[in-house]
């Protein structure tokens, strides 16, 4: 979780490159989504038409379906709810 936040801190300027080296699932159809798990609770979905332009969305799942796209709204908040 502390590199999710580490990660958090570029903001908009989040992209596919910043996910290289992390393991991931390919779970799109379709579209380009990657599947980075995190821990029991957690994993991030990055998701795109293509790995070349800017990601759709980089959101911050919890196991419960809930969601939030970390370029955007507060980790802290999310984790703590």
């Amino acid at each position: 979780m502390d590199e999710v936040r580490d990660l958090v801190q570029q903001g908009q300027a989040l992209s596919w490159k910043d996910f290289e080296g992390y393991p991931f699932e390919d779970v799109g159809s379709g579209l380009y989504i990657r599947k980075y798990e995190i821990n029991e609770n957690y994993h991030v979905l990055v998701g795109g038409g293509s790995v070349d332009a800017a990601p759709l969305y980089i959101n911050l799942v919890k196991r419960n379906g809930e969601k939030i796209d970390i370029r955007y709204d507060d980790i802290d908040h999310f984790i703590l709810n």
